[in-house]
């Protein structure tokens, strides 16, 4: 079953609810997601950012941040642009920690494919990732790293036309 905005809410009833602010292992995570982004994007858009806790330190000059907890959107700090506009195309999309069955990875894999057009970064549980994210373009770096009682698998992924 596909989490839901209801559930989602829930969580979110609690800022922070998986502790990553204070968590040094999703501190070290975040630091090595950003480090990947090695230019300034012009637009970018995060697919499930929360609340915008590595959203807001994406380096790019417009900052779009999808989120389907209506709660932590709320959140959001006042540079992340929390609606997605259905025209647009983004230089830079992150997919961190949502391309699993227990969420809409197939939605997901829908937004990069009609909004990605340069660069796309995901970075999910190695052992949960769905095989579908090997589609998303050519990937041009792979890089795992321990990640609490997991292997994070980060994928950069170069979209072309």
């Amino acid at each position: 079953m596909v989490q839901g905005q209801e559930e989602l809410d829930i969580f979110y009833l609690n800022n922070d609810p998986w502790g990553f602010k204070s968590n040094p292992e999703d501190i070290k995570r975040k630091d090595i997601i950003l480090g990947e982004i090695k230019h300034r994007y012009k637009r970018a858009l995060d697919l499930g950012c929360g609340e915008g806790w590595i959203t807001k330190d994406i380096n790019a000059d417009e900052i779009h941040g999808y989120e389907l907890s209506n709660l932590a959107r709320s959140r959001c700090p006042s540079n992340i642009n929390t609606t997605i506009n259905p025209f647009g195309y983004y230089d830079l999309v992150l997919a961190c920690g949502i391309m699993y069955k227990h969420y809409d990875y197939k939605g997901f894999l829908s937004i990069i494919n009609n909004h990605a057009s340069k660069t796309v970064i995901t970075c999910n549980i190695s052992s949960w990732e769905v095989e579908e994210v090997k589609s998303i373009g050519k990937q041009i770096k792979t890089l795992e790293f321990p990640y609490r009682e997991y292997t994070q698998r980060l994928r950069v992924f170069e979209i072309t036309s």
